[in-house]
C-alpha cells in the first residue's frame, strides 16, 4: 500500500465517523467550509532505505516498511446552552474520535491492509479569538502511522494487488492456487507509470539454468 491509498483509506475512515462533518484534506481548495469542519494534514514518509525482498512466481517484491505523521483538527460551534450560550466541545469531541481510531474494530480494519495508527500526544485545544469578537473553537491531534509499501516487478510499478493469494483453482474445486503474480498496474494521477514500463520482464533468477556437476 503506498502512501496515496493509506491518505485515503484513513480519510474514508475518518468521513464515516464524521458524517455530520465535513472532513477535508489540508491545503486543499473548497468554495465555502462550513463548521463543523475537520482537516486532515498528513506529514513526510519516511521509508527504509533497504527492502525485505521475495521472489514470488518469478517477480521480485519489495518491501518497504514507512511511517508518517498525522495531523487531525476540529473545527465547531460547540454545543448551544439554555442559556443561550456556546459550550466549547472541541477536546471531548475529538478526544471520542481519538478513542474511535483505537477501537478494537478500527484496529482489525487497518490491520487487514497492515496499517498502525497511534496518538502521539494528548487533544490539545487550539481555540483562538476571531476578529477580536467571537472564539474558533478548535481541538488538534497527532498520530504516528505504520504501513508497508510494496514495490512489485522488475521496474516495482506493478500494483499490489498483482500478487495474488488464496484465489480459487479452477481445475481443483475447494482447493486454492498457490501464492502468484496477475500483473496489475495503474498510471498515477501525475502521469507517471507506463504500459511499456510495466511490461518488462527481467531474466534474473526466472531464465538461469541451473546445471548440477556429478
Amino acid at each position: 500500500m503506498n502512501h496515496t491509498q493509506v491518505k485515503r483509506t484513513l480519510f474514508t475512515i475518518t468521513s464515516e465517523y464524521f458524517s455530520g462533518a465535513t472532513v477535508d484534506m489540508a491545503n486543499t481548495k473548497r468554495a465555502k467550509k462550513t463548521k463543523p469542519l475537520v482537516t486532515m494534514r498528513f506529514g513526510t514518509a519516511h521509508t527504509t532505505t533497504f527492502p525485505v525482498e521475495k521472489v514470488l512466481d518469478g517477480e521480485l517484491c519489495s518491501c518497504y516498511p514507512s511511517t508518517a505523521k498525522l495531523e487531525v483538527q476540529l473545527f465547531t460551534d460547540g454545543a448551544l446552552l439554555p442559556n443561550g450560550a456556546r459550550e466549547n466541545t472541541a477536546v471531548g469531541d475529538l478526544t471520542d474520535y481519538v478513542n474511535y481510531m483505537r477501537s478494537e474494530m478500527v484496529t482489525q480494519r487497518l490491520s487487514k491492509d497492515y496499517i498502525s495508527i497511534l496518538p502521539a500526544g494528548d487533544v490539545q485545544d487550539v481555540s483562538a479569538i476571531i476578529n477580536d469578537s467571537s472564539y474558533e473553537y478548535r481541538a488538534m491531534v497527532e498520530f504516528d502511522l505504520s504501513y508497508t509499501t510494496v514495490a512489485v516487478g522488475f521496474a516495482g510499478i506493478l500494483d499490489e494487488s498483482s500478487i495474488k493469494v488464496d484465489e480459487p483453482d479452477p481445475e481443483q474445486p475447494g482447493e486454492v492456487l498457490p501464492p502468484h503474480i496477475e500483473p496489475e498496474w495503474t498510471p498515477t494521477p501525475s502521469g507517471g507509470r507506463t504500459a511499456e514500463i510495466a511490461e518488462k520482464e527481467t531474466g534474473y533468477f526466472t531464465k538461469v539454468e541451473i546445471t548440477e556437476k556429478e
